[in-house]
């Protein structure tokens, strides 16, 4: 039975036979890559990780990473898995005014604030328009932040044209287009309000994108409909590298019904999760092109080493993040939390005022807690102790304190399905891949 020490050692294996005849190939180079962002390329730290026995007492978030919703949960695509779809079907969020985004960036950035990242999001942020985005970037330069951030913007590439490329590029915004892969699989989901795929119209944004040298990366959210279809994962992925993408992300769709209704529908299982994502190493690894980069594998292979992935859910790092909306109200982020979750609102204070509110001590306090049950678990440095708390549950209700979704360390019931399934699967992908590689290396 696989460990994570024998993750950890394959992996170590892996790096010392490329080095001995260096090949360019996708899993050689992410090995590469995990072992260059730390300082001394030990594999140790994972072996004694640390997890705070007093987290509950002393867990502190210091906000890094700003998410706004402009337009709130308004957009011109209505994807059936979308976790937005309920509110999409009934009332929907007023948009956010250029005189409320001057309020809430001037108290939530500034000075005295640890933001370093500010990313637009939605519903479709493109919807806010282009005056609104270039108020948003006369607000920072007369905050005199301009420059010091990373901005981005998560859209469906549906609305780009030429003026939104010299915006983005003038702005050096990194940017995230949402395609599910080729036409068939994408437009299943990806649908607009009167049904009509949106495939063609998202090729148009991204063609445009690569015409102007634009760097992007492609999110690809799988439902468990397609789980089914033998090879899904690799036919995903063999899209994607023909279109000549390099970076993407590619998650398993899950909403919690208490929360969002019936695109919970669309959510994939902890068996389907195991299958699916142990496919998927298959192709990442067989792939033809080396200098491709798999955001899900690369957050494992990262967190193996000294410096752990910066991949908020991957890495821990949820109380670093929070989700603003148009009507100011924050939130952990855009993905929907139970109101409890609240935390105040980004027109009535500052940055360092909300961290002091109690509902976000006891979210910061709970998501510790959900990371520190899973101590006695190995594979805990992988999953980020607890992956992300948006998909964690206690009695079939959402709580950041509780066990996610796809966790069985905490049942032997089911060890072989979730992330220790997957993790042990993860190791066999790799163990192959390096007999492979050490019948290439010289005698």
């Amino acid at each position: 039975m696989a460990s994570i020490n024998d993750l950890r050692g394959i992996v170590r294996d892996i790096h010392e036979t490329n080095a001995q005849n260096p090949r360019n190939n996708v899993v050689t180079n992410t090995v590469q890559r995990a072992i260059d962002r730390e300082a001394n390329a030990s594999f140790g730290i994972a072996e004694t990780y640390y997890h705070p026995a007093n987290a509950l007492f002393t867990s502190r978030s210091k906000t890094q990473v700003l998410l706004m919703k402009p337009v709130g949960d308004h957009c011109n695509l209505k994807c059936e898995y979308c976790y937005e779809i309920q509110r999409l079907t009934g009332t929907h969020e007023k948009v956010m005014s250029t005189e409320q985004m001057r309020t809430y960036v001037k108290n939530f950035v500034g000075t005295h604030s640890d933001i370093s990242d500010i990313f637009l999001h939605g519903g479709e942020p493109l919807l806010a328009g282009k005056a609104f985005f270039q108020e948003f970037i006369d607000c920072l330069k007369e905050l005199g932040v301009y420059g010091n951030l990373t901005l981005g913007v998560q859209t469906n590439g549906t609305l780009l044209d030429q003026e939104w490329i010299d915006y983005f590029r003038e702005h050096n915004f990194n940017i995230g287009i949402s395609l599910d892969g080729d036409k068939a699989i994408n437009d299943r989901f990806r649908v607009d309000h009167k049904g009509k795929g949106s495939y063609d119209r998202v090729m148009e944004g991204i063609r445009l994108l690569q015409d102007n040298n634009i760097p992007f990366g492609i999110i690809s959210v799988v439902s468990t409909e397609f789980l089914d279809t033998p090879g899904i994962a690799k036919k995903i992925l063999d899209h994607h590298i023909s279109i000549g993408v390099q970076y993407i992300d590619i998650h398993p769709a899950f909403t919690p019904k208490d929360t969002s209704g019936s695109s919970a529908e669309c959510n994939v299982s902890r068996d389907q999760y195991t299958s699916f994502m142990t496919e998927l190493t298959y192709a990442w690894a067989q792939s033809s092109n080396p200098e491709l980069r798999l955001r899900c594998i690369e957050d494992l292979i990262q967190n193996l080493t000294d410096e752990k992935s910066k991949s908020c859910f991957a890495g821990g790092f949820c109380t670093n993040i929070i989700g603003i909306d148009p009507s100011g109200a924050v939130s952990p982020c855009t993905r929907p939390f139970n109101d409890i979750f609240t935390f105040g609102n980004a027109g009535d204070m500052t940055i360092s005022e909300l961290e002091e509110q109690p509902s976000f001590k006891k979210f910061v306090a709970d998501e510790a807690y959900g990371q520190h049950i899973t101590k006695t678990c190995e594979w805990s440095v992988l999953c980020g102790q607890g992956n992300c708390p948006h998909e964690r549950f206690t009695d079939g209700k959402q709580d950041p304190a509780g066990e996610h979704i796809y966790c069985s360390c905490h049942s032997q019931e089911d060890a072989d399905n979730g992330y220790p399934g997957f993790y042990k699967n993860f190791f066999k992908v790799l163990e192959e891949f390096h007999e492979w590689l050490a019948e290439e290396v010289p005698a």
